[in-house]
């Protein structure tokens, strides 16, 4: 694993199990500390084989570290001599990284809103960011997760909400993760119903109001209008029963004046 910036505390974990296993965490951590490079034996100061034994495995662990990083954090730690100098850098460095990171993921994380997002969506940017949290060593309970989950929905999601706060036994991730789902099909389902509806309702009034001012039309026109198909029907019968009554009348006149 090379350490880029941003796994550090899954490096510092790995790195621990095994310089812990090989008895090298003390370099690390102090526990072993440098010895005196001279010391005095018989009256004359001489090389101490202690601190000779001391460099060399410090220098091993330190060449084993720095096999891991990056370019940039190994620019960053030149001039560091001793294997607690830079273990010491590193944690003093990206600790304080950590902590802005974590105000920031907080910050996201209780702001969090679905908007038009689909569910799944919106979990996976949850989880990403209580993951990213873990990471820096701040976890998130899954009782807090669901919370800012269930906050993050919008209205049509309220008895959902309401449902799911007042049960005595919390929801897994697994488990409203599930259910959300399903909510989320029932509502689109819901939707569909509605816009299916609106629509076969503005399609009768559209066409029922034509045909009426078609009819309408014709009447005050007084006659029939071949590219009108709303009312031909009965303004022929209009038109019929205007020749039958002007027919009858004639022959009224006709028959009265051979009586007289």
């Amino acid at each position: 694993m090379k350490l880029d910036g941003s796994n550090y505390l899954l490096w510092r974990d790995q790195f621990e199990r095994v310089l812990v296993s090989t008895d090298l965490y003390g370099y690390v951590n102090g526990e072993i500390m440098e010895p005196p490079r001279r010391i005095i034996v018989n009256g004359v100061e001489v090389d101490n084989a202690n601190w000779v034994s001391w460099r060399r495995l410090d220098r091993f662990v330190s060449t084993f570290l720095k096999a891991t990083f990056t370019s940039t954090v190994s620019g960053d730690i030149l001039g560091l001599t001793t294997t607690k100098d830079i273990w010491d850098y590193l944690e003093t460095s990206f600790r304080t990284q950590f902590r802005a990171k974590k105000n920031l993921l907080r910050t996201q994380l209780n702001g969090i809103k679905k908007g038009n997002q689909s569910i799944i969506d919106h979990l996976k940017k949850i989880k990403t960011i209580a993951d990213s949290l873990a990471a820096i060593g701040e976890k998130v309970s899954g009782e807090d997760v669901i919370m800012f989950l269930l906050n993050g929905l919008g209205s049509e999601y309220d008895v959902f909400v309401v449902s799911s706060q007042n049960r005595e036994t919390p929801y897994t991730f697994g488990e409203i993760k599930a259910r959300l789902l399903s909510h989320e099909k029932f509502l689109s389902e819901r939707q569909h119903q509605s816009t299916k509806l609106y629509d076969e309702q503005t399609v009768t009034a559209f066409y029922g109001r034509n045909g009426s001012t078609g009819y309408n039309n014709n009447r005050k026109n007084g006659g029939y209008n071949k590219n009108d198909n709303g009312g031909s029907y009965k303004n022929i019968q209009y038109q019929q029963g205007s020749i039958s009554n002007s027919s009858n009348g004639q022959s009224l006149n006709e028959s009265t004046s051979n009586n007289d």
